[in-house]
């Protein structure tokens, strides 16, 4: 945000946009602008790359391979999160081979069963990425069903549909004091540190090969970035 004050120190105006240096020339202008780009694709990098590190072992869709990752911190009890399911996955269809998805938890502390399901769900990816995505899909098509008090009992009925170890998802949903639960939830606020030194304040938050999108975008936003970590 910037401020234009008067001469006389009377009148104090907000600017819609960054000050231009008139006096410069088109040239000098774009040189400007050209070095700005290149510091941001520079800061995308960094973070980019801590992101990645921070979320090796994090539930995604698409191809390890792939040269775009976005990185999304959710909340499952976000409606706004809900609101952009569908355009996360309409952009991975229409980028079956240049996009990767993942998922991070950012629960919020406004919401009463996001945490515990942040982490029955990170129990669940432990065991199975495709038992996360369906218990994923559950909880933002039934978040207006779900409360604090039938929380585990839901994730723990949609995660018994797959083939895991329910005793041990139990004690790592269940049972605050196991080492399991522990590391689930202390990764949770780690990745929650992490996201929020790189401006994340609410959810959904993106970061598309390092470069950040908050809320519940259109899908032509997401292809904007998308299309120019392609070419970075």
């Amino acid at each position: 945000m910037r401020f234009l004050v008067t001469d006389d120190d009377t009148q104090l105006f907000l600017l819609a946009a960054d000050p231009v240096d008139v006096s410069m020339t088109d040239a000098e202008l774009a040189e400007e602008r050209a070095q700005l780009a290149q510091a941001a694709s520079s800061q995308a990098r960094d973070r980019h790359a801590q992101l990645l590190s921070l979320s090796q072992d994090a539930p995604s869709l698409g191809p390890a391979a792939a040269p775009v990752t976005i990185i999304e911190f959710s909340d499952f009890q976000c409606p706004f999160c809900a609101r952009v399911v569908p355009t996360v996955k309409e952009l991975l269809a229409k980028y079956p081979d240049q996009v990767r998805l993942v998922f991070m938890d950012f629960p919020l502390n406004i919401h009463d069963w996001a945490e515990p399901a942040a982490i029955a769900a990170g129990c669940t990816a432990r065991q199975s990425n495709d038992a996360f995505w369906a218990l994923h899909d559950y909880y933002f098509a039934n978040q207006d069903a779900i409360t604090a008090d039938n929380v585990i009992e839901r994730s723990r009925s949609t995660s018994a549909d797959f083939d895991l170890d329910m005793n041990l998802w139990d004690t790592c949903a269940t049972d605050s004091m196991s080492e399991v639960h522990q590391l689930v939830r202390g990764r949770m606020q780690m990745a929650m540190r992490v996201a929020q030194s790189f401006g994340a304040s609410g959810t959904p938050t993106f970061f598309v090969n390092g470069r950040f999108i908050s809320g519940a975008q259109p899908l032509e936003a997401f292809e904007e970035l998308v299309q120019q970590a392609l070419v970075d």
